[in-house]
């Protein structure tokens, strides 16, 4: 998988998720999760949705479009989001 399509994929599920955490009804006591969640969610889809803009300008013989430690950490934060897709879907 390139670095590209990961941000990509990263900002997708992000916003996913936002979408989700903002349809759950919350107890009185946790209502400013209601607020939270949806905006921290969305802030992290903006960011990689960025990334993967900026990623995505470079040309692809690029230092940080080969990178194996960015490659890494990508996949890692995939994984992350993915598993809390399956999680609250």
């Amino acid at each position: 998988m390139r670095v590209v399509w990961l941000a990509w994929y990263i900002c997708g599920v992000c916003l996913l998720l936002a979408l989700l955490a903002s349809a759950i009804t919350y107890h009185q006591d946790i209502q400013h999760l209601g607020v939270v969640l949806p905006a921290a969610f969305g802030g992290v889809a903006l960011l990689a949705g960025g990334a993967a803009v900026g990623l995505g300008r470079l040309p692809p013989t690029h230092r940080a479009r080969q990178s194996k430690p960015l490659w890494a950490g990508l996949v890692a934060v995939a994984v992350t989001v993915t598993l809390l897709l399956v999680l609250v879907g």
